[in-house]
């Protein structure tokens, strides 16, 4: 056991990645002789994981006429999660018995369990009689692969199988195969590589809009081994070593729902009564849909939109965007800020939460750790909003989480933090001001949004306020936050105006020495200060200075050894 594990592990070709990808060769009715089947590398996300086929082939038992009321027990060291097909617990999972000899001797019976079982159950078996050999084959079985101790455990599942008549068993004890081998079957969600900055973040003034938007983040996600993205059917077709093969790498069974010639349906049980071929088993073997992808969306603000591609293509991997996490597949229609036939709009209503959910359309096993960019936009109109808005997140990981699908998976994957929206704010520092006792400062601030470039920016100039902070003796009370009466300054500084005031003329601080802070709610703006001493005498003085344009974050002051602040 220990060898066929440690090669299939050890092989890192993309010709072994697919063997690995088979759906089960023979073992025997007997324990001398026996081949393992190869197992398959089953994702440790995946809670309905199929594992390979095992075959036997069985001589003739002697017995005359056949035994016809045989069970069968298939015991696994993971919980079933086989779908369910029919009433009793009966499912997808089967048992195959195929007269090599006399098609009329051919069966198949449906397994039922219960939920958290590892042990699936067939009644009602025909075994052939005695002058024919004949194959059992064990299909449709899968299993909650994320019950494996650990995503790098490389953690085994076997499957050992008792079959009985009356009690007794029928066959000496059958060998117990690897069917499986849990590994991780996909890369952390991660910012992409050299793309910068990523995620980008936003001023509200000016915000990301339509007519102008750009990629506001890009996250890379891919899969850990060829085959990890699977579509919902297998397709023919695809290069192995340089010779033409068929893909196995579906999400559906080796048995799907529809019966062959001399098989019919008994109820929910299959056995042979001369019924036409193409009898329908309602997801029997099937999968709901193809490998899906989910990028969970929350805390995005009202008034701002997320776009996302409504396909991407990498190499041979190629993904669609679909309506919803469960179901069949519904295209998402295009209506891109642009008009773009690429891009998408999602927008949750009122900027709550949403996803943007897509499924794998087209990959090749034969390549192995295929992956994908994903880039979306945060489209915003300037002044969309009055308060800075928080940062979106997002969580991305495979898809549904919940529900009856073929697959469901597991997803422990953390949120990303992506684009924020902050004020458009200057800040403005006037390091000495005095006003009392002979002195008076005059503040002059302008808002000069409006110049000669505006009009190569997106941004141009916007209003906005100015509150006052007071840090010194004799400041006035309150001392931050202070909005001017409007006599003194305007409630609202228009782009390319300018305003100024003085602190004992006004009376806004008669008798305070320190230094002051205003912070204004538009950017480009900029502050003159002008100390005067006995204005009118002999000993008259005076001296004027520009204000210093401070950082809006202190936590950035010193990234990368720059200064504390910053002139534009």
């Amino acid at each position: 056991m220990s060898n066929i594990t440690s090669k299939i592990l050890g092989l890192a070709g993309a010709a072994a990645l697919f063997a690995g990808m088979s759906f089960g060769q023979t073992l025997n009715c007997s324990t001398a002789g026996v081949a393992e089947p190869n197992p398959i590398l089953d994702r440790f996300e995946d809670t309905t994981a199929l594992v390979a086929d095992v075959e036997y082939n069985c001589p003739a038992l002697g017995a005359s006429p056949a035994l016809s009321g045989a069970s069968a027990t298939l015991t696994l060291n993971e919980p079933v999660t086989s779908r369910f097909t029919g009433p009793g617990g009966l499912t997808e999972a089967v048992m195959i018995i195929n007269d090599t000899t006399t098609v009329a001797n051919s069966s198949v019976t449906q397994g039922a369990y219960s939920i958290g079982s590892n042990q699936i159950s067939f009644t009602g078996i025909t075994i052939p009689p005695s002058s024919d050999t004949f194959t059992i084959r064990f299909a449709n079985v899968r299993v909650n692969a994320s019950m494996a101790p650990s995503a790098t455990s490389n953690f085994s599942i076997t499957e050992s199988v008792f079959i009985a008549d009356l009690g007794v068993s029928v066959f000496p004890v059958l060998p117990t195969p690897t069917v499986g081998i849990v590994v991780q079957g996909f890369t952390k969600p991660a910012f992409t590589a050299g793309v910068t900055p990523n995620p980008v973040n936003y001023v509200i003034c000016t915000a990301n809009p339509a007519a102008t938007a750009g990629a506001s983040f890009q996250i890379t996600y891919g899969e850990l081994f060829g085959g990890g993205f699977k579509l919902g059917v297998p397709t023919a077709g695809g290069t192995c070593g340089g010779a033409v093969c068929t893909l196995t790498n579906g999400e559906q069974g080796s048995y799907t729902g529809t019966v062959g010639a001399g098989v019919a349906v008994t109820g929910f049980s299959l056995t042979n009564t001369g019924g036409a071929a193409g009898t329908a088993i309602a997801g029997l073997g099937t999968a709901t849909h193809g490998t899906r992808v989910q990028f969970a969306f929350a805390n995005i603000p009202t008034g701002a939109l997320v776009y996302v591609p409504t396909t991407i293509t990498n190499g041979t991997l190629t993904l669609a965007l679909t309506a919803t996490a469960t179901g069949a597949f519904s295209a998402v229609a295009a209506n891109g800020p642009k008009g773009s036939a690429v891009a998408a709009l999602w927008a949750p209503p009122a900027g709550a939460t949403g996803s943007a959910i897509y499924e794998v359309t087209k990959t090749d096993n034969t390549v192995a750790n295929e992956s994908f960019n994903l880039i979306g936009a945060v489209v915003a109109a300037p002044n969309f909003a009055t308060t800075a808005q928080s940062a979106i997140t997002v969580t991305v990981g495979p898809a549904p989480t919940s529900g009856s699908d073929i697959p469901t998976f597991v997803n422990s994957n953390t949120a990303m933090t992506l684009s924020a929206f902050s004020l458009c704010q200057t800040t403005l520092l006037w390091p000495f001001v005095a006003a009392g006792g002979g002195f008076d400062t005059g503040i002059a601030i302008a808002n000069a949004g409006t110049d000669p470039y505006a009009a190569a920016f997106t941004a141009g100039g916007t209003p906005g306020a100015c509150t006052f902070n007071f840090y010194g003796t004799g400041a006035p009370s309150p001392s931050t936050g202070v909005s001017l009466p409007t006599t003194v300054f305007p409630a609202s500084l228009a782009s390319g105006a300018t305003a100024s005031f003085s602190l004992a003329g006004s009376a806004v601080a008669p008798n305070f020495v320190g230094y002051m802070i205003a912070q204004c709610g538009f950017l480009y703006g900029h502050g003159f200060g002008y100390i005067t001493y006995n204005q009118g005498s002999a000993s008259a003085d005076a001296q004027g200075y520009l204000a210093i344009v401070l950082l809006n974050n202190r936590s950035l002051a010193f990234v990368g050894g720059g200064p504390e602040f910053t002139t534009f």
